[in-house]
């Protein structure tokens, strides 16, 4: 797929080759599960929403990082937009576009550089920074002369992520995003007048994400019922390493995919609701993540065509990081044991899946059967690179790899919630049993 896409980038593309990036009807054939028919905002609303402005972004430092003079460094500069299409003429420029695309600033947060200097808000959302103190997700952005705003990124917000010590775009980010979230709605609605109209239309609106009418009993009408504070508790509950979205639940929101190795799968989210077969298809996938499905109101912002193209280039360009884990004498004894007991049948080399769905047979099956984007089936994950993916489990339950193979986790006592899907390995020695978690580590 991506010699092909390079061959087309060689040849140069004029605009009628970028692919449309939003098709409500497309999109809705790309959808696997049965329901009825979706109702997606129309191509011509979509187009009339304004494009995306793209401008330059500045790292952000954990304090004892910082470069000196860096605050009063970015208030001197001036807005940058740093997307223009009709500069981009080769592959490599169309990539830096589609990296510009993915670290664009979202919506500023309420949080300042001052904020940032207290340990407690590194502690409460989980803000780790890679080994030059960077924080991955996170960027100042200048979109008015003299005015810092610090936001997380568009795509890096939940897609960037350190290994290694260094940051890379497509690893799963574990800082507590959903916090940071409710932290933003509860310091807006508290600046509004009429503060309780504004709640009752913000819990309404929350329960536009997440319903599923068709199903009976209604999955989200216990939100119907909440107090504000409760969503608040709520959002705050979400575990590291996964993500609300619309469409999946608030209460056991799926874990945060790995990008890299994207243009490999056939489908898209934990319960392989989208099919993947093109670039087209990422594309419009992209757009639905942000922010544009069904249920939500849409963004004041869209992606222009160009820009999701980019965006869905730079993805498939995305490069996974060194494994500093060797294939020692201890991790053939695990590679052993995976051959003998018969792993390979769910997970293949050399992508370690076989790139299909099936039943959850013993997991949480609620993601999959009492959401808008249930399936009724899995995604069998692929095992290569789970080295740097944990948490692990399609929705973060599992710390590390040890875990999942741990009897422990079967318990009903087991916090915060027995996991008992995937018995593959209970019976497992404990030493068997670290030795084919060192040989998955090396995948």
């Amino acid at each position: 797929m991506r010699g092909w896409l390079l061959a087309v980038l060689a040849a140069g593309l004029s605009a009628q080759d970028i692919p449309k990036a939003w098709d409500p009807h497309a999109v809705a054939g790309r959808l696997t599960m049965e329901r009825p028919s979706p109702k997606f905002i129309s191509a011509d609303d979509y187009y009339k929403i304004p494009e995306r402005v793209i401008y330059k972004t500045y790292p952000v430092y954990r304090p004892d990082k910082e470069p000196q003079n860096y605050i009063p460094f970015l208030s001197s500069q001036n807005p940058e937009i740093v997307f223009n299409p009709d500069a981009i003429k080769s592959e490599f420029d169309w990539l830096q576009a589609g990296e510009a695309v993915f670290n664009s600033a979202a919506d500023a947060t309420s949080l300042t550089p001052d904020d940032l200097r207290n340990p407690e808000v590194w502690k409460r959302f989980h803000l780790q920074v890679d080994e030059e103190g960077a924080l991955p997700g996170w960027r100042y952005v200048i979109r008015k002369r003299a005015k810092i705003e610090l936001a997380p990124t568009l795509c890096g917000s939940c897609h960037e992520g350190v290994a290694n010590g260094v940051t890379y775009a497509g690893v799963p980010g574990k800082w507590r995003a959903s916090a940071l979230y409710a932290t933003d709605l509860r310091r807006r609605l508290n600046s509004i007048r009429d503060r309780e109209a504004a709640e009752r239309r913000e819990l309404d609106r929350q329960f536009g994400l997440f319903s599923v009418p068709w199903q009976s009993p209604e999955p989200a009408a216990w939100m119907a019922q909440l107090a504000i504070g409760e969503l608040w508790s709520a959002y705050d509950a979400v575990r590291v390493g996964t993500a609300v979205r619309p469409g999946a639940s608030l209460l056991f929101p799926p874990i945060i995919p790995d990008l890299i190795g994207v243009q490999e799968r056939t489908l898209l989210g934990a319960t392989g609701w989208f099919r993947h077969e093109s670039l087209a298809d990422l594309i419009r996938f992209a757009v639905l993540e942000s922010g544009f499905d069904e249920g939500a109101p849409p963004p004041a912002e869209r992606l222009s065509d160009a820009q999701a193209y980019a965006l869905a280039l730079f993805l498939y360009s995305l490069k996974a990081p060194k494994n500093p884990n060797r294939l020692d004498k201890f991790a053939k004894k695990g590679q052993a044991i995976f051959e003998r007991e018969g792993c390979a049948s769910c997970h293949p080399g050399p992508r370690y899946t076989t790139g299909k769905a099936i039943p959850p047979d013993g997991d949480d099956p609620r993601l999959t059967v009492r959401t808008r984007r249930g399936t009724g089936l899995f995604r069998i994950p692929s095992l290569r690179n789970i080295w740097y993916r944990e948490p692990l489990e399609h929705n973060g339950m599992l710390t590390t790899i040890e875990d999942w193979f741990d009897p422990v986790r079967f318990r009903d006592d087991y916090s915060p919630r027995p996991v008992k899907g995937h018995a593959f390995g209970m019976k497992l020695s404990y030493e068997e049993r670290q030795a084919l978690a060192a040989y998955l580590r090396t995948l």
